[in-house]
C-alpha cells in the first residue's frame, strides 16, 4: 500500500506532508550566543529569543516578553514592539528572584522572560546565578537551563529530541 493512503506510526496519511516541526523556543543571553544557533534557527529546529536588558544584539532578532521594564531602561526603545500590560512580572518572578537571589534581577528577568515568552531552552554563560539553581528553576518553570559550553552536548541531545 503506498504510504500516501496509508497508516504511518497509528495515525492516517491521507496524502498530506507531515506536519511542520514546531521549533524549540530557546532563550538566548546575550552572552550565550555560540554559531551553531544560526544554522539551529536557519533549519527551523529553534527559534532564538532575547530582550534586550544589556544592549541590543543583532544575533537574536526576535523579542522576547519582556518582565519588569521600567521607564529608566537604557535599552528599552520606541522600535521595540511590545504591548505595555506584558512588561510586568509573571506570576513565578518572585519565586525566581528567592531562588537566585535579590542581587541577580537582570538575571531574574531574562529568566521570566523566557518563561513568559514559552522558551523551552534556556542558554546562558552565567554559571554562579544561573546554572547553579538550574534544578530548581527547571521544576518551577518546566523549562531546560544550560550553560553555552559546559552543557552544549546536552543542548544538541534537547534539539536533537525536538526533531523526532
Amino acid at each position: 500500500m503506498p504510504s500516501s493512503i496509508g497508516w504511518k506510526k497509528g495515525t492516517p496519511n491521507f496524502g498530506l506532508p507531515p506536519p511542520a516541526m514546531k521549533p524549540l523556543r530557546v532563550y538566548c543571553e546575550r552572552g550565550a550566543w555560540r554559531r551553531e544557533l544560526r544554522a539551529f534557527e536557519r533549519s527551523g529546529r529553534i527559534e532564538l529569543l532575547a530582550f534586550p536588558y544589556e544592549g541590543q544584539s543583532r544575533r537574536t532578532p526576535r523579542t522576547a516578553v519582556p518582565s519588569r521594564v521600567m521607564c529608566d531602561e537604557k535599552h528599552v526603545t520606541c522600535d521595540l514592539t511590545f504591548l505595555i500590560s506584558d512588561a510586568v512580572e509573571s506570576d513565578k518572578y518572585a519565586e525566581i528572584v528567592a531562588m537566585i537571589g535579590a542581587a541577580n534581577k537582570e538575571d531574574a528577568r531574562h529568566i521570566d522572560s523566557a518563561y513568559k515568552s514559552g522558551c523551552g531552552a534556556f542558554l546562558t554563560p552565567d554559571k554562579g546565578d544561573i546554572i547553579s539553581h538550574r534544578d530548581s528553576l527547571q521544576r518551577l518553570l518546566g523549562m531546560r537551563f544550560f550553560h553555552m559550553t559546559d552543557n552544549w552536548a546536552d543542548f544538541l541531545a534537547l534539539v536533537d529530541s525536538q526533531a523526532t
